[in-house]
C-alpha cells in the first residue's frame, strides 16, 4: 500500500469521473465537428456573396455603359437575362447552404445533447472538515487550540 492509500486518500477516478470526461470530450469533439463544418459552409456563403456583389456591379457598369440601349429594348436584353440568371441561382445555392447548416445544427445538437443527458451528474465535493481541536480567530482567522479564551495572534476574545 502506498502512503495515500494509508491516508486514505486516493486521486484515481471513479468510473462516474472517468465517464464525466469521456462524455464531456465526445461533446467537444462533436462541437469542434460541428464548427469546423459551419465555418466551411460560411467560407462558401462568403464567395458565392462575392461573386453575387462582382455580377451586380458588373451589371449595373453594364447598364451604365448601355442606359440608350437599354431604354430602347424594354430594359431587358441577352446580356442582362446572364447576370439575372447567375444572380438566381447564387440565390438558390444560399438557400440550399442555410439547409445544409441548419441540417448539421440540428444534428450536432442532438448528438450533444444526448451525450449531455447520458453524462452522470458531478460526485458531490465533500466538505472540508474541521479540526475539532482548533478554533479560528474571527478578527484575523488565525487558527488557537479548542479551550483557548483568546487568540495568540491578536489578543480577540474567543
Amino acid at each position: 500500500m502506498s502512503l495515500l492509500d494509508d491516508l486514505g486518500l486516493s486521486f484515481k477516478k471513479s468510473p462516474e469521473e472517468k465517464k464525466i470526461e469521456e462524455t464531456r470530450k465526445l461533446i467537444r469533439q462533436s462541437e469542434e465537428k460541428r464548427n469546423a463544418l459551419l465555418s466551411a459552409l460560411k467560407e462558401e456563403e462568403q464567395k458565392i456573396l462575392e461573386s453575387s456583389d462582382e455580377v451586380y456591379k458588373k451589371m449595373g457598369n453594364y447598364i451604365h455603359s448601355r442606359i440608350a440601349d437599354v431604354k430602347s429594348s424594354g430594359l431587358m436584353n441577352d446580356q442582362m437575362e446572364v447576370f439575372v440568371k447567375i444572380i438566381e441561382e447564387n440565390k438558390e445555392k444560399i438557400v440550399a447552404l442555410a439547409e445544409k447548416k441548419d441540417s448539421i445544427n440540428a444534428r450536432y445538437g442532438e448528438e450533444i445533447d444526448i451525450l449531455e443527458a447520458s453524462m452522470p451528474t458531478q460526485p458531490k465535493v465533500e466538505e472540508k472538515v474541521e479540526n475539532p481541536r482548533k478554533k479560528d480567530c474571527p478578527n484575523c482567522g488565525k487558527a488557537n487550540e479548542a479551550d483557548a479564551s483568546f487568540c495568540g495572534n491578536c489578543g480577540t476574545k474567543l
